[in-house]
């Protein structure tokens, strides 16, 4: 019960967890958006983006 009473304080209210669509983290995203904060366009990139892709 607690860390689903701190994912309610943290997450933004119109938000639902899903995956970034580019580094497949799971992250509370906004209806109309498809990548976290890291990977958002003028965000950096989180790390897990560029794993594996050589």
């Amino acid at each position: 019960m607690l860390l689903a009473s701190t994912v309610r304080v943290t997450a933004r209210k119109s938000a639902v967890w899903r995956t970034c669509g580019r580094c497949s983290v799971l992250s509370p995203l906004a209806p109309d958006e498809t990548r976290c904060r890291a990977c958002a366009p003028g965000g950096k990139t989180c790390g897990k983006a560029s794993r594996g892709k050589r």
